[in-house]
């Protein structure tokens, strides 16, 4: 994994945000997977970019979000969305733009997915800082 925008202030407002944008999804459970894939997304700079950016169906987050855990020792799929109906489909998509209004506002984000040189010397500046820090 790549440098993270997980902390507690962000994972509050994905919180807020899925609440607004899930209304339209009465089962709990499809709610629940659709924020873990959100969730583990934010783990990576560069895996939130693809999410917010990919134009790959969320079967393909699903698929993803699995392989995850499977690296992390879980043997069975942790996201499961096999009955999803549009209108679930259609709330994760009104999640993607409203993750895009509040946390790619400088698109940032845009540019990473697209690979741009700055974008990526950026994210890698980063992640040495953090070395540095953890290792000082």
């Amino acid at each position: 994994m790549g440098f993270s925008i997980f902390d507690n202030k962000n994972t509050m407002k994905i919180c807020d945000l899925a609440d607004n944008e899930l209304r339209g999804i009465y089962d709990i459970s499809i709610k629940m997977n659709i924020i873990n894939i959100f969730l583990i997304a934010m783990k990576d700079y560069q895996s939130f970019a693809d999410l917010l950016y990919d134009e790959n169906d969320i079967k393909y987050q699903i698929n993803k979000t699995n392989d995850f855990f499977k690296n992390q020792g879980v043997t069975e799929n942790f996201v499961n969305l096999e009955n999803i109906s549009n209108s679930d489909i259609n709330c994760f998509e009104n999640l993607k733009k409203a993750c895009i209004k509040i946390y790619d506002k400088d698109e940032f984000f845009k540019r990473l997915f697209k690979k741009d040189e700055m974008a990526l010397a950026i994210i890698d500046i980063c992640r040495i800082a953090k070395k540095m820090v953890n290792n000082a």
